[in-house]
């Protein structure tokens, strides 16, 4: 699995079609659908603020992390999803 760790990302898709990989302390900004179309993440310790931050996601273990208001539509049409110790104000 392909660690991605300490990094901020913005824009429209920044991670689109991302697979096997593992996030920490990441921050998703401005832009719309940060994490779309993937399959087989984990996401530890980050923050979202860009529009619709979590879809089309197939697998994914989300743990402490942040949703602010900003994030609308947080996570839609995704599968086999945990999630702990999170929080979404969006």
């Amino acid at each position: 699995m392909e660690l991605i760790k300490n990094k901020s990302f913005g824009g429209e898709r920044p991670l689109f079609g991302a697979h096997d990989v593992r996030l920490e302390d990441i921050t998703i900004t401005d832009g719309e659908s940060g994490i779309k179309c993937c399959q087989n993440i984990e996401c530890h310790h980050s923050k979202f603020y860009g529009k619709y931050p979590w879809w089309h996601v197939d697998g994914s273990l989300i743990t402490d992390c942040y949703f602010a208001p900003e994030s609308r539509s947080a996570i839609w049409y995704s599968d086999n999803m945990v999630m702990k110790d999170c929080t979404i104000d969006g």
